[in-house]
């Protein structure tokens, strides 16, 4: 049975989600060995269910592997143009260093690629030490790569 209307929420003025987010850590590998194809195939039946809003980070093994094959899969299966029914939170979650221009682009780039998209939904960031500063270098480069819908 699909889950009501009232599992939606308006998260951004262009951006519907569910309530509910599959969480992906369980993909990292701490967990024990996953069929790759056995578990798109799972996200396939939680998306018919109305579990539609992902939460994964570049840490979480293959997990933003798995939603671009599980895109691609929609895809074909849906047309382009459903797409937008699949929402992906990523984390990125970088060793704290120095953070040029090129370390936050070059980071994002991988992301958008393992999950074959243009633009990222949401990125959510993580600082390990904030002794070291370099984080507030991120932000800044972070906040002009960010482009609008």
């Amino acid at each position: 049975m699909p889950l009501p209307a009232s599992s939606r929420f308006q998260f951004a003025t262009d951006l519907t989600i569910c309530r509910i987010l599959n969480g992906m850590w369980q993909v990292s590998g701490a967990h024990g060995a996953v069929d790759p194809v056995r578990a798109v195939d799972a996200m396939s039946a939680y998306q018919k269910a109305g579990f539609t809003t992902w939460d994964l980070a570049d840490h979480y093994g293959p997990a933003e592997d798995f939603i671009g094959n599980f895109r691609r899969r929609f895809a074909a299966r849906h047309g382009a143009g459903r797409l937008p029914e699949i929402q992906a939170f990523t984390k990125w979650a970088p060793h704290p260093g120095r953070m040029t221009g090129r370390v936050v682009e070059d980071a994002i780039g991988i992301s958008l690629a393992r999950m074959g998209v243009e633009q990222l939904d949401l990125l959510q960031f993580h600082w390990w030490d904030y002794t070291n500063d370099g984080y507030l270098d991120a932000l800044k480069h972070l906040g002009r790569s960010q482009k609008w819908r």
